[in-house]
């Protein structure tokens, strides 16, 4: 397989993958490893003739495990939500946009903490990740329905966490 052929059949999810394990709180590197450890994964598979029907949700679940696997040796809870915090999540012209925007992302933190965590997790994954539902199912062995049953409950109890206040776009 040369670059050309990998880059059709999984590059253009990479992005999505990498974006995602940093909205999940992983530092630049441990993202980079994760996805590192991914698409060697993938190329294994590949290499042994085995079948991924969906490859973009083979490429998130995989991902996902890593970053448990990974969050799950070092026993570091606190410090990977300090890491969270730091990262400056968007693009910002100005020193105030900056701080607003960590602001916002420390609110949010907050009541994404307050949630059980599938809740926050298919959250994320709709939301920051961009993922279909069908993709979500695949990826956590749920149902589909079960999927948007969970999601909607979770956009409910997110906005009456909120009181009306940083999220209601959702």
């Amino acid at each position: 397989m040369n670059e050309k052929q990998f880059k059709q059949m999984i590059g253009q999810y990479l992005d999505d993958v990498f974006y995602y394990l940093r909205k999940m709180t992983a530092s630049k590197e441990d993202a980079e490893d994760i996805l590192q450890e991914t698409v060697y994964r993938y190329l294994v598979c590949m290499e042994n003739k085995e079948v991924i029907k969906d490859r973009k949700s083979w490429l998130f679940r995989v991902a996902i495990n890593l970053y448990y696997d990974l969050y799950r040796k070092r026993k570091r809870r606190n410090e990977i939500i300090e890491r969270f915090m730091r990262h400056d999540l968007w693009d910002a012209t100005t020193p105030e946009q900056v701080i607003l925007q960590k602001e916002t992302w420390r609110q949010l933190e907050k009541i994404l903490n307050q949630l059980p965590s599938r809740s926050k997790e298919i959250l994320l994954m709709k939301y920051v990740g961009g993922l279909t539902y069908k993709e979500i199912a695949s990826i956590t062995s749920l149902e589909e329905s079960s999927v948007k049953t969970m999601a909607f409950r979770a956009r409910k109890q997110l906005l009456s966490i909120n009181h009306g206040g940083l999220v209601d776009d959702i």
